[in-house]
């Protein structure tokens, strides 16, 4: 196992000694042409050090060839040179470690326990699995978006940390630890048990988005500083120091002088990935070298490759990418090794209305070798995709509420769709760590494909996004409402829906206007894709002086899977909520103790604005 400090355990036999010792090493390693990288941040286990044992024709020394009455002398000094190095190996590893990051701060008390979690995550959030064609193991995710977990692929809670609190990423670590992001200034990472075992942070400054475990055992995480419109990227050691920075302002500004893009967020950098061993590097193209740094700049629509050594960008691809996530090489080993796959989002609808898609291209020609698009996909923005070793794609639609994976044709073999959107989960095998083998393997049963149900993306039959919407008075109440009170949107219908109406004259803005008793019309018309027919659902005139909301609710069985235009339209003081359409299918979030919601400290609830600031997203 490896410690907070970096140290390894392994079990050596001593020689005479009847008990097993717990001798601390430490591990180091130097990139060679032909050394991976993918498994370097691997711990040295029980298990790797019995079969080294074994190779080597056993373990300690027997003792055999000497005297009997010189064996307790000899023991004793063989038991002293032993445990002398482990000894101050032990005090070095002990020592409080410089830098920044220590001590660990004390996060707060947030006692939950697995048993909740497992009463609330529902094993009928997998729609669809087939053993046979998935590539099965266990699945981190944030509950809530908060609260890690590893389920199976029944949906069956194998572990989680209940205490913790974190955001944006979390990674399994090969040693059992988890690597996240917290919710305050800090990069953490806790032990299998919860304990928070270490801590880094950048003063002033607020992680987001991605963090990641180094081939060199350090820390790489993405950086965003208040009234700073570029990210930062930043290397700790396992001291908590920063030991590498690249800042885009220095390295990217030649990409965005001449573009028409948001200044106050202009490069959104969302993931970043180490380069693994790979095929390019292997016939001699430096740009690929395993341990550069693959980067996605969302809001420049480009994904990038940073050469570690001089910090200079190396290569880049921004064809057709919309708004992009998660921009990541194939593994040495897997199907399509040296690949690279793109979550492209579609948020601004440059190249097709309402569609993400996951594409996997060739970095050395730039070519699409493989893409998954299907009309019920799409998240405007959050989503990341995984290869699997079986040549599978795990796909998370973040905002679309599910997790599923495909097979290279499209079929899909498994479908995870919880009651809260999904955050950046990953799949891991059922022997990635030591405590996920011990467990063994869990039974897999089948969960059957309703043929005539599919999921539909919630983006999709959304009428409007938070940019339409604004929050006005009316009669000392706050009210969230369309800015226009005449719009149309296209969606598409999910299965057993529903549409809810909410709308009302905006009484104060007709007293401040003078005006007498008034009335206002709301009309509400859907139109099929495709048709000029119009069929209006509502028509109706609300007067004065009520300023009371009015519900309608429209029956849509009949408009599954089909593609329409929904049309409002109101008088000058009418003032529409946000259509809902609703789904019978829709999760019911049971999550209804409150410290299974997000509580948050002074500090966080202050370092999440700061972030939102950061990002443009409030003023």
């Amino acid at each position: 196992m490896v410690d907070a400090e970096g140290c390894g355990w392994l079990w050596l036999r001593g020689p005479g000694v009847d008990h097993d010792l717990y001798n601390e090493v430490t591990f180091s390693t130097t990139l060679t042409r032909d050394e991976p990288t993918h498994d370097r941040q691997d711990a040295f286990s029980l298990r790797d050090y019995r079969q080294a044992r074994q190779r080597r024709g056993g373990g300690g020394v027997s003792g055999r060839g000497h005297s009997r009455s010189h064996r307790p002398v000899i023991s004793l000094v063989l038991r002293i040179a032993y445990l002398l190095p482990t000894a101050l190996i032990f005090l070095a590893c002990s020592a409080e470690p410089a830098g920044e990051g220590t001590p660990l701060q004390s996060k707060p008390s947030r006692a939950t326990s697995i048993a909740e979690l497992q009463a609330l995550v529902s094993t009928d959030w997998v729609s669809v699995y087939d053993p046979d064609r998935a590539w099965s193991g266990y699945t981190l995710d944030l509950y809530n978006r908060r609260i890690p977990i590893l389920f199976d692929m029944n949906g069956r809670i194998a572990h989680a940390w209940p205490e913790t609190r974190v955001k944006a990423r979390a990674r399994l670590l090969p040693n059992g630890s988890l690597l996240a992001i917290g919710l305050d200034r800090t990069i953490e990472e806790y032990d299998w048990d919860g304990k928070l075992v270490w801590q880094a942070k950048v003063e002033g400054k607020v992680p987001h988005h991605d963090v990641g475990r180094l081939g060199n055992g350090n820390t790489v995480v993405i950086i965003a500083t208040k009234g700073v419109p570029t990210d930062d990227i930043v290397e700790f050691d396992r001291h908590g120091k920063v030991v590498w920075e690249w800042k885009a302002a220095e390295h990217l500004s030649f990409y965005w002088t001449d573009r028409e893009i948001d200044r106050s967020d202009i490069t959104h950098i969302n993931s970043v990935k180490e380069l693994p061993n790979n095929r390019w590097w292997d016939a001699g193209d430096e740009r690929f070298r395993p341990g550069n740094l693959l980067i996605s700049a969302r809001n420049l629509d480009a994904v990038f490759i940073i050469d570690k050594a001089s910090k200079e960008i190396v290569w880049s691809y921004d064809i057709r990418l919309d708004r992009q996530h998660e921009a990541v090489m194939t593994e040495s080993g897997l199907p399509g090794e040296g690949n690279i796959l793109i979550f492209n989002n579609g948020l601004q609808d440059k190249y097709r209305m309402r569609s993400s898609t996951v594409i996997e291209i060739d970095p050395t020609t730039l070519a699409t070798l493989w893409e998954y698009r299907s009309d019920t996909f799409f998240s405007q923005t959050g989503g990341v995709e995984q290869a699997l070793p079986n040549g599978n794609v795990m796909i998370t639609s973040s905002l679309g509420g599910r997790i599923f994976e495909v097979t290279r044709d499209g079929d899909m073999v498994w479908e995870w769709t919880p009651a809260y959107k999904p955050m950046r989960p990953n799949r891991y095998s059922y022997d990635f760590c030591p405590q996920l083998e011990s467990m063994g393997r869990p039974e897999e049963l089948w969960v059957e494909d309703d043929p005539d149900y599919r999921h539909v993306d919630r983006p999709l039959y959304l009428f409007a996004r938070k940019a339409a919407l604004h929050t006005i008075p009316i009669q000392g109440e706050d009210r969230k409402v369309l800015k226009d009170s005449s719009a149309c949107r296209d969606i598409l219908i999910p299965a057993e829906a529903s549409l809810r109406l909410t709308f009302f004259l905006d009484t104060d803005e007709i007293e401040h206007a003078g005006l007498g008793e008034t009335s206002g019309r709301f009309r509400a018309s859907l139109r099929p894709s495709g048709s000029s027919e119009e069929i209006e659902i509502l028509n109706e005139v609300v007067s004065q002086p009520t300023s009371k909301p009015r519900h309608r609710t429209v029956n849509l069985e009949d408009w599954a899977y089909k593609r329409a235009t929904l049309c409002i339209e109101a008088d000058r003081y009418g003032r529409w909520q946000n259509p809902d359409i609703r789904t019978a299918r829709a999760r019911v979030d049971t999550a209804s103790s409150n410290k299974l919601r997000i509580e948050m400290t002074e500090e966080e609830l202050r370092v999440r604005l700061e972030h939102l600031e950061a990002l443009g997203y409030v003023e």
